[in-house]
């Protein structure tokens, strides 16, 4: 069974059924749903959900009693981007981006929740700086839990230190960090998380290259193709600064 629909696809068991639906390459838009799910819990479920994009809808995707899904490269932009309900179990997310931000996350969850895409709020924690990946979690029951990597690039985190990087959640008008662990090798974040907000990954910033007068004194760095005039010439770094068309008065 595949549905091919540029205004949503609905789907609701009315009594036990072995239809797996292939939900497949669609974009779904300025629908009340994209995508919804329903069926008898222990009974329904298992369905292909690929590579898809759902944008400009109230709801991007619901999950209503419905198991073992695997719902993988699905690129979300809504009023509310996905709502499992608590007797939807089982289901496997991956590869899933929130927002125009490209925050790209894999989960599994217990419990009910509700995800969207999100932004910055406040300030940054002192000295650190974010990437521009963030998600908002809402828990729709008591004993939601979800864990969550969050996926970033190389060329994402050209200001900050890779190596400090971590989830933090907004709490009130400050940013604290939570629990997280750092993949340098496979560029993610993991959290295994139950109290719930937005989220963002922040690391500590690089220092910024020259620096201002008044402080210590900074070597020049010849060599490195950048001329920095309050402390280098083409005299004291001539790899890096050309000399001028007419040599200055009294330099020959």
């Amino acid at each position: 069974f595949s549905c091919q629909s540029q205004r949503g696809c609905f789907w609701r068991s009315m009594m036990v059924s072995n239809e797996k639906l292939n939900i497949t390459n669609n974009v779904f838009s300025n629908s009340n749903i994209g995508i919804y799910l329903e069926g008898l819990k222990a009974y329904e479920g298992s369905h292909n959900v690929f590579n898809n994009v759902v944008q400009e809808c109230d709801i991007g995707i619901q999950l209503v009693e419905c198991d073992n899904n695997n719902i993988t490269n699905l690129r979300l932009s809504n009023d509310i981007d996905l709502i499992v309900d608590e007797f939807s179990e089982s289901n496997v997310f991956e590869r899933i981006i929130f927002g125009s931000a490209n925050t790209e996350t894999s989960f599994e969850h217990v419990g009910a929740l509700q995800m969207t895409h999100a932004s910055m709020q406040g300030t940054a924690p002192k000295g650190m700086a974010h990437i521009g990946k963030f998600v908002e979690i809402e828990n729709l029951s008591a004993n939601t839990e979800i864990n969550l990597t969050i996926f970033y690039s190389d060329s994402g985190i050209k200001d900050v230190k890779e190596s400090t990087l971590g989830l933090y959640r907004y709490e009130g008008s400050k940013w604290r960090s939570v629990g997280s662990t750092l993949n340098a090798a496979g560029n993610y974040v993991y959290a295994s998380l139950n109290d719930f907000s937005v989220f963002g990954i922040f690391g500590e910033e690089k220092p910024s290259k020259g620096g201002g007068g008044g402080g210590s004194y900074i070597p020049p760095v010849c060599g490195d193709g950048i001329c920095d005039s309050r402390r280098e010439s083409y005299l004291t770094c001539s790899k890096d600064c050309r000399a001028p068309s007419e040599p200055p008065e009294n330099i020959s």
